[in-house]
């Protein structure tokens, strides 16, 4: 042991630094006493002078330096620093006395230290040494190898803080490198593939073409003057299928492909097991893989881009978080893509793990926490589409929104994680309603179009997904600016999409579909125009998305419906139909899009109905919208219009044929259809004014005040909630119109009379003259004036009434079953104005305005029986006889019409109980005109309108099955069927059933 003076001290350590640097010897670097031996010697140096201060510097950093050297287990990293420190001193009073390459060993000690231990300060100190290291040593090698590691360390920090300026600088840096080496040298295929690395990820970033070009170039050419078998081969060619991979991914040339996974199976065959680069070599041809998968949709393929990506992830689970990063995010997009096949639940788990422990890895402010966060969002949201656990559903919103924030202004994928975000959150609302997730989710998605500015095919993506959101919110809150601006997204993603794109389908749909709810709203042929175009673009070009095809015709069908309701062409509704049961026929049963098939059908039906006045029309329309109740899910987005849709059908063929059980389900589903329908949805108006109709018809059944008050209520809450521009306005205030007209009557109120004679007023000034509305508008405003003329005895009023009926009839085609209807009302303001002027020309055209809407075949039978029966009082009450005798007669042949066999029996008597005395006035008018036999006949046909539809089928038909044995065994099949027929049934396949046989004996 030395003494304890300095000079022993000094002597000694320099002993043994001449020990190994002359002799090699290492043993005595690494003696127990080493170390004890350094710090004596530092303690005596605090005590003397400046000159033994230097010497002892140099002693203890080249003794440290020496063991740094000498060490084989790469745990030198205090004995570097420790040197680093001594010769600091040292370069203060004699810088000729540091060695020429400690700042560089140093610094490429502290490059492997930070990253073992993730520590960004010691990195970058470690690249400053390196920047002024450059400058300083003469030998080329050396100088090499500083710029080749400083190019890396720059690429390695890019990679973790994405600040551009260190992606330049190592390009800049590694290009300087390849200009250091010659030809034939070790050291210039590795330079090579480092920058061709560094430039494929700015191409990544900045997406210049030229940079992908020299990446390319750069690769190849180190793969082209490698020396097979070298240390490095497996790094080289682990790179050039990365870069490949690059290449492929913007040319989509197969070539390309298969060359990246050749050479990323040979990096992989060269490396042996436990090598540290093997995790990153197995990440790498995961990706490639997967890419290969996408091409070929090889199962094969994909099961082993998730085994290598698994792989990968097993052999780093004993390194650092942060270190195992790119391969839990390439083994969970590996494994989604699996799920996305095979759909087995366990491979989505262990995604969306792979994805949290990622997201636990880059702390808060790391550059790649925001796109790691997107994608456990977008996972989670997965996995809630398939087991609809709304806890996935609220945490990927809530990994959604910390992902927004966590967001710098100018990150290149920001789109990308706001659009993520946005479709969470309309998700929500579409599962909860919550109005909050709708507004946030617009939004977030605005910001999204305006935040995409690299690619015009992103772009036109995230507007259509922003026009679909704003759709969405136009549909619950009404407002039009959200409709014009889902119209100007749709147009912008349809343009951008290209005609021959595979989404170009479904964006010309949901353009179609925006044109055709604002022609709703504005009275603009143009807007169907071009939604019929694009409609009938869409169906007649040919695609193998069948379930596309079919949207494509559902929504063609109600822009055809529509159209034909503003301009009355019947060729649109009966091409509606004929594309609605093509589509319907071509769709499978458990398809979703076959519900909303049948309801579309059932639309079109019912609007047929209306057109034709044929009673198959309307069954048709029922079975229809009953088959996509039946059929639909509970969440349904459209089950509450599709409940009001069958409501409507079923009040429509009550009104038609009687059968009060329609009726009473009509009311039924309709209060269904609001209970189920959310707080202040769009759609809710359509239900209430519905309703008021439903109650407004069993009112007339009834006559109970109560049934009055509640249509009135629903009516007026629907007319009040619609805007002035909805094409459902003018319909919904002539609801209130009907409504009123009976409530004064029944409440007997001459100033409810005035407030509705000035609200049907205003309605009608709010109408253009062809509007589909304005007769029945015109006609409730003549019956209010011709109200206030009982009242009052006002001429004008009267005379004003018969204007407006007039007008009403000329509105409507002969096939109009409201023409009959309007008819009535013409002979009932001429019957009153006769009765109080006794013009004897208002008699007559009285008498003939009611017999041709009696003979109307477009009216339903209750108006023409409403008509002939008015003729026949009016005319016997002035000795026109045989006027009256015609009514009457005409009026019990049209009876057995309203006892449709298709109604209960309970319903049948309760239609023809209202016309008890029609017979009996028939009879005695005949008596009067002298017709004896006719009078009989008359009494004897009002008497057995039930039995005669008894024995119609019980007759003997022999006679029948001598000339037609055919139709007599059908007629016979039918019959049977009839008498099978209870009087009501318990369910609604029971009531289709019930139904049937009365719909063929009619046809038979």
């Amino acid at each position: 042991m030395p003494g304890n003076t300095i000079d022993d001290l000094l002597s000694a350590t320099l002993q043994r630094v001449v020990a190994f640097f002359e002799d090699g010897n290492t043993q005595v670097l690494f003696t127990s006493d080493v170390l004890e031996l350094v710090e004596r010697l530092l303690r005596a140096e605090r005590r003397s002078d400046g000159e033994r201060q230097l010497e002892v510097a140099v002693a203890v950093g080249s003794l440290r330096l020496a063991r740094y050297l000498a060490r084989q287990d790469g745990a030198g990293y205090e004995d570097i620093a420790a040197a680093a420190e001594q010769f600091a001193v040292v370069a203060r009073y004699d810088p000729s006395r540091v060695p020429d390459e400690l700042p560089y060993m140093y610094a490429m000690e502290l490059l492997r230290h930070s990253e073992a231990v993730g520590d960004g300060r010691r990195r970058d100190q470690a690249i400053d040494m390196l920047r002024q290291f450059r400058g300083q040593p003469s030998d080329r090698n050396l100088l090499l190898e500083a710029e080749y590691n400083l190019g890396v360390a720059l690429w390695r920090r890019f990679t973790a803080d994405l600040d551009p300026e260190d992606l330049d600088e190592s390009i800049t840096v590694l290009w300087r490198a390849v200009a250091l080496t010659e030809a034939g040298t070790s050291q210039r295929p590795m330079c090579l593939s480092s920058l061709s690395v560094a430039l494929r990820t700015r191409f990544d970033h900045a997406r210049d073409e030229e940079d992908l070009r020299r990446a390319v170039a750069c690769s190849r050419d180190a793969v082209a003057v490698h020396v097979p078998g070298h240390p490095y081969t497996p790094l080289l060619m682990s790179n050039h299928g990365l870069v490949l991979q690059a290449l492929y991914d913007r040319t989509a040339v197969p070539d390309d492909l298969a060359e990246a996974e050749g050479a990323s199976r040979r990096a992989i065959a060269a490396t042996p097991p436990g090598h540290p680069e093997m995790p990153e070599m197995l990440r790498i041809l995961s990706m490639i893989l997967g890419r290969r998968y996408d091409r070929g949709r090889d199962r094969e393929v994909l099961d082993e881009a998730v085994s290598r990506a698994a792989e990968a992830e097993r052999s780093t689970r004993g390194l650092a978080p942060g270190a195992r990063v790119g391969i839990l995010v390439e083994l969970a997009a590996e494994l989604r893509r699996r799920f996305t096949l095979a759909r087995v639940p366990a491979d989505l788990d262990r995604a969306i793990d792979s994805e949290r422990e990622a997201a636990r890895a880059r702390k808060p402010g790391h550059p790649e926490r925001p796109g790691i966060l997107c994608r456990l969002s977008t996972s989670l949201q997965t996995r809630f589409s398939h087991l609809q656990c709304a806890e996935d559903l609220d945490e990927a919103v809530e990994t959604g929104r910390e992902a927004v924030a966590a967001l710098p202004q100018l990150q290149e994928d920001r789109a990308a994680i706001m659009h993520s975000l946005a479709c969470a959150l309309i998700t929500r609302y579409w599962e909860s309603g919550r109005i909050a997730d709708l507004d946030e989710a617009v939004s977030v998605g605005t910001e999204a179009v305006r935040a995409e500015t690299a690619s015009d095919t992103a772009r036109a993506s995230l507007r259509f997904r922003l026009g679909v959101m704003l759709m969405s919110r136009f549909e619950r809150l009404g407002d039009r600016a959200d409709l014009e601006g889902a119209l100007v997204a749709g147009r912008a993603a349809l343009e951008g999409a290209g005609v021959d794109s595979p989404d170009a389908p479904l964006r010309r749909r949901f353009v179609l579909s925006a044109l055709r709810v604002r022609a709703q709203h504005a009275d603009d042929a143009q807007n169907l125009d071009e939604a019929i175009a694009l409609g009938h673009a869409a169906v007649d070009a040919p695609s193998t998305d069948r379930g596309g095809h079919a949207r494509a015709s559902a929504d063609l069908v109600l822009a055809l419906i529509q159209r034909f309701d503003r301009q009355g062409d019947e060729r649109d509704v009966y091409r509606a139909v004929e594309i609605g049961e093509r589509a319907l026929a071509l769709t499978p049963g458990g398809d979703p899009i076959w519900v909303e098939l049948k309801n579309v059908l059932g639309i079109s039906m019912m609007t047929k109905f209306r057109h034709s006045g044929d009673v198959r029309d309307l069954n048709s329309a029922v079975e229809q919208l009953r088959g996509a109740i039946d059929g639909c899910q509970p969440d349904w987005r459209e089950r509450a219009s599709a409940l009001g849709n069958l409501g409507v059908a079923l009040t429509a063929r009550f009104t038609h044929t009687g059968n009060e059980p329609d009726l009473v389900e009509s009311i039924r589903l309709g209060e269904q259809a609001e209970a189920e329908s959310l707080p202040g949805e769009w759609g809710l108006t359509a239900t209430w004014s519905e309703l008021a109709r439903s109650w407004l018809t069993l009112f007339e059944r009834t006559r109970r005040p109560g049934d009055l008050d509640r249509a009135l209520r629903w009516a007026v809450r629907a007319a009040d909630h619609t805007r002035d521009d909805h094409f459902q306005w003018a319909n919904r205030q002539f609801r209130v119109l009907s409504v009123l007209q009976d409530w004064i009557h029944v409440r007997n109120d001459p100033r409810a009379l005035e407030e509705a004679i000035d609200r049907a007023r205003a309605v009608k000034a709010n109408l253009g003259r062809k509007h589909h509305s304005r007769g029945a508008v015109v006609g409730s405003l003549g019956g209010l004036l011709l109200l206030r003329y009982e009242w009052r005895g006002d001429p004008d009023d009267v005379k004003e009434a018969l204007d407006l009926f007039a007008e009403a009839v000329r509105g409507e085609s002969e096939w109009s079953a409201d023409r009959a209807r309007f008819q009535v009302n013409v002979g009932i303001a001429l019957r009153r104005r006769f009765m109080a002027q006794k013009d004897s020309d208002d008699l007559v055209a009285a008498l003939a305005v009611w017999r041709e809407a009696a003979q109307s075949s477009a009216a339903t039978p209750l108006t023409r029986i409403q008509a002939a029966d008015r003729l026949g009082d009016f005319a016997s009450a002035h000795d026109r006889w045989d006027d009256a005798l015609w009514g009457f007669d005409a009026a019990v042949r049209l009876l057995p019409l309203l006892a449709w066999r298709g109604t209960s029996r309970s319903t049948q008597e309760n239609s023809v109980a209202e016309y008890l005395g029609l017979a009996t006035k028939a009879a005695s008018c005949a008596m009067t005109t002298g017709r004896v036999d006719r009078a009989v006949e008359l009494l004897e046909h009002g008497r057995g309108v039930m039995w005669s539809q008894y024995l119609e089928t019980h007759t003997d038909l022999d006679e029948l099955s001598r000339v037609s044995p055919m139709l007599a065994a059908e007629l016979n099949r039918v019959r049977a069927g009839l008498a099978a027929t209870g009087e009501s049934a318990a369910s609604r396949s029971e009531f289709r059933e019930a139904n049937r046989p009365p719909q063929e004996w009619t046809q038979t």
